[in-house]
């Protein structure tokens, strides 16, 4: 009889540990992303699409393969070349008028960009595809704004930019988008007015010609641009400036940088 009763008792314990172990493991696995790191479910679709592995151990399968990449994403190191800083509601909503162009309208963090046609990192993050990676990599939490950026004065430099302001004046930012975006990839055009206005007919917009030719944007470039050299202290271009719309933390993220490295930048701000 004893014997009996102490074989149920270390049954029970057996069945306890085995249950207890279950959840534990639940719960610690990538299906199971902790609201508090709403970041961490981005980081894994990224990190399965780009067929990320960890080079410290192999693993049998592709979800064992993303789960020790999830785990160790937080231990990369902040880039030295990034900067952080805090900004009020107030300077938060100059910053962010009008301008918008895509990401999700509601995303809470903002991404402000400013570039010049003539930077050459600019054009490089267009032709290698960087602002469209960060865009597929944070569909929910970005809301992205390009922001002109003119490094010279003269009116043949700025002509470009009077060109996609008239762009955003005259369409939706979706299709500002696609204009600013055909600027990047037709370096011919932007020396001449006439092959800006070609690239808008191309594009479709109506009225482009009249604006190009009489109107002014100086002031609206003078303004933006003295604006962010204040706030953030803009040294090189682009500037990629991810910021907490709630609690207005920011990092700036100069040059350009893969996804996967500008993640732990994002991340730290967003707590």
């Amino acid at each position: 009889m004893f014997a009996m009763k102490t074989f149920r008792t270390l049954l029970a314990i057996l069945f306890s540990f085995l249950i207890v172990g279950g959840i534990w493991r639940y719960y610690t696995s990538n299906d199971a992303v902790s609201v508090k790191d709403p970041f961490s479910a981005v980081w894994k679709k990224f990190a399965t699409n780009t067929g990320i592995k960890n080079t410290d151990e192999t693993t049998s399968s592709e979800e064992d393969t993303t789960e020790v990449v999830v785990e160790n994403s937080w231990n990369q190191k902040i880039h030295e070349d990034f900067t952080f800083g805090t900004i009020d509601s107030s300077t938060l909503d100059r910053l962010s008028s009008l301008w918008v162009v895509g990401g999700n309208p509601n995303g809470n963090i903002l991404w402000l960009q400013y570039c010049d046609f003539d930077a050459i990192y600019c054009q490089k993050s267009f032709d290698e595809w960087i602002v469209y990676d960060y865009l597929e990599a944070y569909p929910e939490e970005l809301q992205y704004i390009y922001k002109s950026f003119p490094i010279w004065s003269s009116r043949e430099d700025k002509l470009a930019h009077q060109a996609t302001m008239c762009a955003m004046d005259l369409w939706t930012s979706k299709q500002y988008f696609w204009y600013y975006t055909s600027v990047y990839n037709n370096e011919w055009a932007r020396e001449s007015i006439d092959d800006l206005i070609v690239l808008a007919r191309e594009i479709g917009i109506s009225g482009f010609d009249d604006c190009i030719e009489n109107t002014n944007y100086d002031l609206v470039f003078q303004q933006d641009t003295k604006l962010a050299r204040q706030t953030f202290d803009l040294k090189a271009l682009p500037a990629n400036i991810f910021i907490n719309k709630t609690s207005g933390d920011w990092v700036l993220v100069p040059w350009y940088y893969s996804t996967q490295e500008v993640l732990p930048g994002i991340e730290k701000i967003s707590k």
